[in-house]
C-alpha cells in the first residue's frame, strides 16, 4: 500500500527572513502553490501560499522585497508520512486545499498535491 511519504515531492524551502520574491520564484520553477518555511534546524514553522503572495502586492511589484514572515501561515495544516493517500485526500478535500506539507517529528518531508493523491488512488 502506498503511503503519503511515497507520494510527497521535495520542494525547496525558504527561511522566514527570505523575500516573497524568492518564494514566488520557487513556486514558478517547481510548479507548486505553497513553499515550506523552515527554521535553522529544518523544522517546518510555516508555509507561504501563492494567494498570500498575490494579495500582499507582489503581483504589482510592491511587495516583492517583503519578508515571508509577514505573510506565512503558521502553524500550517500538515500530513503525516504514514497516512494512506485516501486519508490525506479526504482531509484536503474537506478543507478545499490543493497542496499540504508532509511532516515527521517536525521535520519537513515534502509536499503532496491533491492531484497526485487522486492519481495514486485511481490507478
Amino acid at each position: 500500500m502506498v503511503s503519503v511519504a511515497e507520494v510527497a515531492k521535495h520542494v525547496t524551502a525558504c527561511k522566514r527572513e527570505d523575500s516573497m520574491n524568492e518564494a514566488a520564484s520557487i513556486m514558478k520553477n517547481e510548479h507548486v502553490t505553497i513553499v515550506p518555511v523552515l527554521d535553522d534546524s529544518d523544522r517546518l514553522i510555516g508555509i507561504v501560499t501563492d494567494r498570500a503572495i498575490a494579495v500582499s502586492g507582489i503581483a504589482d511589484k510592491e511587495g516583492s522585497s517583503s519578508k515571508i514572515e509577514d505573510v506565512m501561515e503558521n502553524p500550517p495544516m500538515t500530513l503525516t508520512p504514514e497516512m494512506k493517500p485516501e486519508e490525506a485526500a479526504k482531509i484536503m478535500n474537506d478543507h478545499r486545499l490543493t497542496e499540504l506539507p508532509v511532516v515527521e517529528d517536525e521535520k519537513f518531508i515534502g509536499i503532496v498535491s491533491y492531484f497526485n493523491l487522486k492519481e495514486y488512488i485511481n490507478s
